[in-house]
């Protein structure tokens, strides 16, 4: 137990820049920091502000519209409506579609949050017997988040802006997976969904997650990927399982 105050109380804490730049360089250093004091709030109102800025200029640019209808034609929506209403079905799907954007840029960082610090909470506290808090653990995801997100998004809409466009789902601009190497229109639907989950930014963001849940559970990383790999491994496969009723 005295191993645990010294990780919990000794030291100065870091800047909230300082923090985010730590965790891009020296991500086991600052997790001791994070896991120390755990800012929840300043970390969930950065993925807000992040989420928000991202979705106000992305609706800035894209033809809604167009974009609606590009995706119900993927779906294959389009083809069982009938030709006189599908500029109706076009235009209450293009508000819904604006409203489900803020909803999620605003709802979707704290919800985000929340189950996943959830999960692994359960899960570090039943099979690892840490001892960390709830606290600690929203932190953690939150920083991991953030951390991946601030060089994510502007690189996927760097990539929607070289590409000129718009009609292209923003989660699949940035195509740091094996989807780049196949047509998806060519591809079964389980394996492309298989593929996208083997994703670059997602990997990066389980190492950190390992790294601060084995700072907070007082483990080596490699012991606790494994507690972050077994509730992703389930995540892919339901997943996969919901690409074969689309």
């Amino acid at each position: 137990m005295a191993h645990q105050a010294t990780v919990v109380d000794s030291g100065p804490g870091k800047g909230f820049f300082s923090t985010l730049a730590g965790l891009w360089f020296g991500p086991g250093e600052t997790f001791l920091g994070v896991v120390r004091r755990p800012a929840v709030w300043a970390v969930l109102l950065a993925l807000i502000a992040l989420n928000a800025a991202f979705t106000a200029a992305w609706l800035g640019k894209v033809d809604l519209p167009e974009f609606v209808k590009a995706q119900m034609e993927e779906r294959g929506q389009m083809e069982k409506i009938p030709a006189e209403s599908r500029g109706e079905a076009v235009e209450k799907a293009t508000g819904f579609t604006r409203v489900i954007a803020w909803v999620g840029a605003v709802a979707g960082p704290p919800i985000y949050v929340l189950v996943v610090a959830g999960v692994l909470f359960f899960v570090f506290r039943f099979f690892y017997a840490s001892e960390m808090t709830f606290r600690q653990a929203m932190a953690i995801v939150g920083w991991s988040a953030l951390a991946v997100s601030i060089v994510a998004l502007p690189l996927a809409f760097l990539t929607l802006q070289l590409k000129g466009d718009w009609t292209v789902p923003p989660q699949e601009a940035l195509q740091a997976n094996p989807t780049v190497l196949v047509e998806k229109a060519e591809t079964p639907k389980p394996l492309y969904a298989l593929l996208g989950s083997i994703d670059l930014f997602s990997f990066w963001q389980i190492a950190l997650l390992a790294i601060g849940f084995g700072v907070a559970s007082r483990r080596k990383a490699g012991s606790a990927l494994w507690g972050i790999l077994v509730p992703w491994a389930v995540i892919v496969l339901i997943k996969i399982g919901f690409s074969f009723l689309r």
